[in-house]
């Protein structure tokens, strides 16, 4: 019985499952952790199948997580594009900071997939460093336009301190508590906030934190 449905299963159908299986294995025990031959367990379909359609791990890994960083990347970009009309000569560093972390937390409320796929932008940057791949050109042109506007809308900081604010920013928004729940257990009972609500508290952090730091560099 098992080996007439398999027989009936699609193309598609098999890539969809292995893109499943990939997603959830990657985001849980990180590149380094999982295995093709794990990742063809998961979706129940044959180790040949991976070879044959992705080669090597870190193939299969650049397919999966490049169309989830692609897609938050197009709802920044369009965000971006309508802020544009609206902002002054220097963009706003609120708004700078808002659309920069809102898709991240609205894919993260979606559901248990949407925080996976977070979880596997975060091993992403990993990746990119510690296997130096042709990524890292594709990572620096996003990296390259937000600190630049980091700067623009805060020109008070120093290059250095602009580096430092943005590595700050990207951790919390990619924070272990959005995408992991590890601090469930100590939070109040008290109804959820909002994806709209946790954005704000990213940008009111950061951006104080920025301000900070920006207020710093002109004391010195």
């Amino acid at each position: 019985m098992t080996s007439a449905v398999r027989g009936r299963t699609t193309k598609s159908e098999s890539f969809q499952r292995l893109k499943e299986s990939a997603l959830a294995l990657f985001s849980s025990r990180g590149y380094d952790g999982t295995s093709l031959r794990d990742i063809a367990n998961g979706a129940d379909v044959p180790l040949s199948l991976i070879n044959r359609y992705f080669g090597r791990k870190e193939q299969l890994f650049h397919e999966i997580q490049s169309k989830i960083w692609r897609s938050l990347n197009r709802e920044r970009d369009d965000a971006l594009a309508k802020a544009r009309g609206t902002m002054h000569r220097n963009p706003d560093l609120d708004e700078i900071i808002r659309i920069f972390a809102r898709p991240v937390v609205a894919l993260a409320f979606a559901s248990a997939e949407g925080r996976a796929a977070i979880r596997l932008i975060r091993e992403r940057r990993a990746f990119i460093v510690h296997h130096d791949l042709d990524l890292r050109i594709e990572w620096n042109t996003a990296r390259q336009l937000w600190m630049g506007l980091l700067v623009a809308a805060c020109p008070e900081l120093s290059r250095t301190h602009a580096v430092w604010a943005f590595s700050f920013v990207i951790d919390t928004v990619y924070s272990s508590h959005l995408l992991d729940d590890w601090l469930d257990d100590i939070m109040p009972k008290s109804p959820c906030l909002s994806v709209d609500e946790v954005t704000e508290l990213i940008v009111t952090f950061c951006t104080a934190g920025i301000r900070a730091l920006a207020l710093k560099c002109m004391n010195h």
